[in-house]
């Protein structure tokens, strides 16, 4: 047979309920962060560009030497972007040349600036120690880059710039990385945008 209980009885039932659900759940919480380890963390940022503009703002929040005046992360962005159009849109074709190759390339208009702007800060960046010299040319639509041996008779990089081809050639060097931090910081002269 189901007995009432007074008003003041049945809260006081309740409360006492309820405060020993908390106690239990406070100490299986106490005991679980005793005899766990500590759960893993995401480290991916899932997505590439977000990664890179990540990395470059840690870096520049973690110097001290950083003028905020002059860094312009949404530059770095547009770089980015045009580095996406360039390499997963451009078509590009390849004709052996005697000491390399010229490739032709060719999209839509984003795509033609993105490589122009790529091309550019590339080639300014090849020193004279590099293995490689390349010139830049406009073509009806599209922008020619010629890459040769610096030295005609190093068979070596004739054979490696053919096999590179154009986004292979952009990524010699490895300075693209510290490229993106300049541009996040104002480091390079506004003539080299990507807007």
């Amino acid at each position: 047979m189901l007995r009432l209980l007074p008003r003041q009885s049945a809260a006081a039932a309740i409360f006492a309920i309820g405060s020993g659900a908390r106690a239990a759940l406070a100490q299986s919480e106490h005991a679980h962060h005793q005899t766990s380890e500590p759960r893993p963390a995401p480290t991916l940022p899932g997505q590439d560009a977000f990664g890179a503009i990540a990395e470059v703002v840690r870096l520049l929040e973690a110097d001290a030497t950083t003028d905020w005046s002059k860094v312009d992360v949404e530059r770095l962005r547009q770089h980015l972007i045009d580095m996406n159009a360039f390499t997963l849109r451009a078509r590009v074709s390849a004709v052996p040349l005697p000491a390399g190759a010229r490739f032709t390339i060719t999209g839509d208009s984003r795509t033609m600036t993105a490589a122009h702007a790529m091309f550019d800060a590339h080639i300014r960046q090849l020193g004279e120690v590099s293995r490689y010299r390349a010139m830049i040319a406009d073509g009806a639509g599209s922008l020619q880059v010629a890459v040769t041996a610096r030295d005609p008779a190093d068979v070596a990089a004739i054979t490696r710039i053919r096999a590179l081809g154009a986004v292979g050639f952009l990524s010699l060097d490895d300075h693209h990385r510290a490229h993106h931090l300049a541009l996040a910081r104002g480091d390079i002269p506004a003539a080299h945008q990507h807007r």
